[in-house]
C-alpha cells in the first residue's frame, strides 16, 4: 500500500457487498470525474447551467496526488456547481418576470407564464434551504 508524505494510505478502503474493496487515488479520482461530468452534463442539457459555466466547470475537472487536495478541489468543484445552477435560476427568474410583465394579465399565456415563474421561485428557495 502507498502512503504519501503524511504517512495516510494512498488507497481507499470500502465496504461493498460484504465485499473488501480497495480503490486507488486515481480509481477513485476517475470514479468521481466521471460522476461529476455526468451531473454537469445532465444539469447542461436541461438547462440548469448555462453554456459559459458548462465550460468552465467541465474545465476544471482535474487530478491530485494526495487525497487532500482531492477532496478541497472536488467539493470546492461542487459548490461552483450549485452556484451556477442557482445563477441561472435566478436569470429564468428575472426573464421569466420581465415576460409576465410585458405580455400583461389580460394575455392568454399570463396564467401559465405565472404558473412556471412560481415553480421556478419555488425550485430557487428550495435550492437555497428556504422554506424546504
Amino acid at each position: 500500500m502507498n502512503s504519501n508524505m503524511t504517512g495516510k494510505p494512498n488507497v481507499l478502503h470500502r465496504l461493498l457487498d460484504d465485499r473488501d474493496v480497495y480503490l486507488t487515488l486515481q480509481d477513485y479520482q476517475d470514479e468521481q470525474n466521471l460522476l461529476f461530468e455526468r451531473l454537469l452534463n445532465g444539469a447542461y442539457r436541461s438547462e440548469k447551467v448555462s453554456e459559459e459555466d458548462y465550460r468552465l466547470l467541465v474545465s476544471e475537472v482535474d487530478r491530485f496526488d494526495d487525497w487532500e487536495a482531492y477532496y478541497q478541489h472536488l467539493t470546492g468543484l461542487y459548490e461552483r456547481f450549485i452556484e451556477a445552477m442557482q445563477n441561472e435560476l435566478q436569470r429564468r427568474i428575472v426573464v421569466g418576470a420581465t415576460y409576465i410583465e410585458n405580455i400583461g394579465s389580460s394575455h392568454k399565456n399570463y396564467m401559465s407564464a405565472l404558473r412556471k415563474y412560481d415553480a421556478l421561485c419555488r425550485e430557487y428557495q428550495r435550492s437555497r434551504g428556504i422554506g424546504a
